[in-house]
Order: structure tokens, then sequence, then C-alpha cells
């Protein structure tokens, strides 16, 4: 593999490895840090009953989406700036940091007003227009694996991002971390098959920490029944995160109710990943 394609997130060794600082834990180092909430911000009321049993079960970042146009444009696309005050509010009243997603250069400035994190979601994998903005807007950004993308493009999909050259007038973000949400395949039990081979390829290659969408990386009826197993595998495997989508009523979410958790299950699941953190030298 041709690392001079990736040259500012490959490793300069064994040992390198990048830590990003989310305010109250790090990622890239010994804990495993656990992003959690809704699909979509759909009212004050419900992201911060979100917020609060998420906090209290032991996560570390409150997710949930502002702007959310779907496959098919007959739907909610979301309540824009309303949404991200909301969420702003409800992360600073249980003291949690928020992460939303941003889909176009315009609406960059307002995520990263309201936002601690900024999600490119896997739609924007290889929007390179999009990635080279974000060193206008330095705070640590996510970006998720393209689900057709392979791990060279994964890489570059991260340089992109990090590049700088300011005789291009680019400035580079160097908070970036990835997300592996799954991938297409032959299977057709679940909307996507999550590749957790993407994670020890990925840190192979990268000192970029990584986590596992275990909800996107599976989707669809009846596969909520997996994220234990899955959630228990990232760790084991060497993921510095994971994200899962909660809600405290998850059969009236407006998006993803199949693979949408309560905040019971969600409780349980941070539970069962607990001994494996343990056992590999993470703490939850």
């Amino acid at each position: 593999m041709n690392t001079n394609e990736f040259k500012n997130i490959a490793k300069k060794g064994p040992d390198d490895r990048t830590a990003i600082d989310l305010g109250p834990v790090g990622l890239g180092g010994d804990s495993f840090v656990i992003f959690a909430g809704p699909c979509r911000v759909e009212s004050r009321t419900q992201i911060m009953e979100a917020a609060q049993g998420i906090k209290e079960a032991g996560g570390h970042v409150l997710r949930a989406g502002a702007f959310k146009p779907c496959t098919h444009p007959h739907c909610d696309w979301g309540r824009g700036e309303t949404a991200l005050r909301e969420l702003r509010e409800a992360g600073d009243t249980y003291q949690i940091p928020v992460i939303t997603e941003a889909m176009s250069r315009s609406q960059l400035p307002l995520v990263h007003e309201y936002s601690d994190i900024i999600q490119i979601g896997t739609r924007n994998a290889q929007n390179y227009e999009l990635l080279r903005e974000l060193g206008e807007y330095p705070k640590p950004t996510m970006l998720k694996r393209g689900t057709w993308m392979n791990l060279r493009e994964t890489l570059c999909q991260a340089e992109w991002a990090y590049f700088a050259d300011p005789a291009r007038g680019v400035s580079g973000n160097p908070q970036i971390f990835m997300c592996e949400r799954g991938s297409v395949h032959f299977n057709d039990h679940m909307r996507w098959t999550l590749d957790l081979a993407m994670i020890p390829s990925f840190k192979q290659v990268s000192h970029l920490p990584i986590i596992v969408d275990i909800s996107h990386g599976t989707g669809g009826p009846g596969n909520t029944a997996y994220y234990r197993d899955l959630a228990r595998a990232a760790v084991a495997v060497g993921a510095d995160g994971m994200m899962v989508e909660v809600h405290p009523d998850p059969a009236r979410s407006m998006s993803d109710a199949d693979q949408t958790i309560s905040l019971k299950e969600f409780a349980g699941l941070v539970d069962a990943i607990r001994p494996v953190a343990a056992a590999v030298g993470k703490q939850v």
C-alpha cells in the first residue's frame, strides 16, 4: 500500500497513535468512548430525556441529527437550527458533549456553533470539497466510512480532512477520527454488514482513532438482538469506541425505529461491555 497517498494520517511507528480530547473523556487512549442518542432531535422533551438517561447509564457523548434528509425526499428533513439549540441545551444541562452531522458546506457554520463534535456522514465520505473545508472548523470531527469503500479509500478519506496546504488555502483538521458503520454485502437479513476487520486493518496503518456504529452496522427489524455481541466484539478487536441509536420510546422514533434501543436496553448494553473492556485494558 502506498502510504504517500495518506502520509499525514499514516503511523510513524508501532506506538504512534492520536488521542483526541472530547471534553470529559479522551478518544484514542485507554477509554472506550460510547456515543449514543436518537437518530434525530424530535423535540426538546425527547432529547432532554435521552440525554439524562444516556449520561446516567454511562454514555459519554450525545448524538442526534438536526438535518435529516433520507434516501427519498418524501420525508421530514429535520428541524435544523431549532433542533441544534435543543441538542446544545441537553448537552449543557447534563454535562455531556454533543455530536451532530453537517451534510453540506453551508451547514458547517451552524453545526460548528452548536456542537462539540462534527459528524460527516457516509453519503459524504468522498465529498472532497466538504472534507477539505473541515480545517476551517477546528473541532473534533468524526468521518463515517462509505458503505462501498475499501481500506485505501477510507484512509484517503481521512487524509483529505487532515491534509493542510497553506499555499492552496487548505488548513486541515488534525482532530479527525473514523467510524466503521457497515458495508454493502450479500447478506439479506440485515441492511448493512458490520466490518469488524476494518478496525485492526485501519489501526495497523493509521494513528487516528476509529469507532464502530453497531446500529447502522446492521440495521433492519430484529437486528438489535445482535448489539451486545457486536459491541463486545468491537471492544475486543480494538475499537476506540462505539455509536448506538437510543430513544426514550424506540417504537415512536421518527427515524430508524427498527435499529433503535431503549434507555433501559442501553444501560444493559453498557454493563455488558465493561468486563471485555477491562480485559483489554480499556475503561468504560
